[in-house]
């Protein structure tokens, strides 16, 4: 194995494995709702007691609970676009060079499509697979809250590459 498909495995591909390893693990019965909320109410009654003195009421902590499991979602895939979009541009950098104002350097419609295809992928089979566990519940408006976190990923890394292209373009403007 070259140096080169060595250093892209360890620091483009990893992260995107370690990303889908930790989707994995939390698609099982140890993160279902049950078991996070049992280790979340005491951090959240704590937190309640200290900032408005009284413990959260039942139907608080069932709100906050849903929407900070629905956020893990929105941000996990957010996460997995991100690190599969910087994998397939690592991947793509490595078998060329830096062109002056090659917008393909810092962006790429393949990159966005296949990192997107991937969070649908990976989204889409651990509800599938969540459909077969007694105390989880596969369902379609997680595959969309997952896939939403990897939308607004990609929009965020298309704004940050336009800005360093603009950048780029105009540092060697000046040369």
């Amino acid at each position: 194995m070259s140096k080169l498909t060595a250093r892209l495995l360890l620091n483009y591909w990893l992260p995107v494995a370690l990303m889908v390893a930790v989707i994995v693990v939390e698609s099982t019965d140890f993160f279902s709702a049950n078991e996070t909320g049992g280790l979340l109410r005491p951090v959240l009654n704590w937190i309640s007691v200290t900032l408005a003195g009284h413990a959260l009421s039942e139907e608080r902590f069932l709100l906050i609970h849903a929407v900070l499991r629905k956020l893990g979602h929105f941000i996990g895939y957010a996460l997995l676009c991100l690190v599969s979009f910087r994998a397939l541009r690592g991947t793509a950098r490595a078998e060329r060079s830096l062109l002056a104002y090659d917008w393909e350097w810092f962006w790429s419609k393949r990159w966005a499509s296949l990192a997107f295809a991937s969070t649908v992928i990976v989204a889409a089979s651990d509800e599938f697979h969540q459909v077969f566990l007694p105390s989880r519940t596969g369902t379609f408006h997680d595959v969309v809250i997952d896939c939403a976190g990897g939308a607004m990923a990609l929009l965020v890394t298309y704004a940050v590459s336009r800005a360093q292209h603009a950048r780029s373009a105009r540092s060697l403007m000046k040369v």
